[in-house]
């Protein structure tokens, strides 16, 4: 399809981090790996990415300026960003404000490469994302 397939990871822990890195990387994404909010604004300004996975702490606490900056770019013409919720509560209430933050779709850690897949290649072939189930 032609599409960037370039990933931005939000993950405060490195090593889960790193996993998801190598989970993208295995999918034929290149990732890169940021850590608070601050982080992913600047690296939205910076480079274009095609997908952004958001752990559910970054998203609720910095999630309306995350969002606020991706409407930015949005309106100065750059594709959408995908957004995608990571997280291992199974709270409703915290995907709902996920949700309200601008995220498209939730992954429930542990994240499995089969789990991860079906987002991608739903992205990928569409260029929408799954509905939220």
């Amino acid at each position: 399809m032609g599409r960037n397939k370039l990933a931005l990871i939000a993950e405060p822990k490195t090593i889960d981090g790193a996993y998801f890195k190598l989970l993208l990387e295995r999918n034929g994404w290149h990732a890169e790996i940021v850590s608070n909010a601050t982080e992913v604004i600047k690296k939205l300004a910076e480079k274009k990415y095609s997908i952004l996975f958001i752990n559910s702490s970054i998203s609720i606490s910095g999630g309306k300026d995350i969002k606020e900056k991706l409407k930015q770019l949005e309106k100065s013409g750059q594709e959408r960003v995908k957004v995608i919720g990571v997280s291992s509560s199974t709270l409703e209430a915290e995907r709902i404000g996920m949700m309200e933050n601008g995220v498209d779709y939730c992954l429930k850690k542990p994240v499995y490469n089969s789990s991860l897949e079906a987002v991608l290649d739903s992205f990928h072939d569409s260029g929408q994302m799954l509905s939220m189930a």
